[in-house]
């Protein structure tokens, strides 16, 4: 079985994987080794880091219409 240290590298690269992920997707901002998001809810509207992310229901009906 798996020594710490293995798992504590393997959770490692798995976090810093997973983080790359969000910094490419403008999920989170990365400046100078600090992470960041700025997020808004107003009037049903879900703005992440200055881009409007649709909210579920939105996405079922764009789906529906789309058929």
């Amino acid at each position: 079985h798996a020594n710490p240290e293995d798992i504590d590298f393997l959770a490692t690269q798995f976090v810093e994987g997973q983080l790359a992920k969000l910094t490419e997707q403008k999920l989170l901002i990365e400046d100078k080794g600090i992470l960041s998001a700025k997020a808004s809810l107003s009037n049903g509207v879900f703005v992440l880091n200055g881009i409007t992310v649709p909210m579920p229901w939105e996405q079922q009906q764009q789906a529906a219409t789309a058929r």
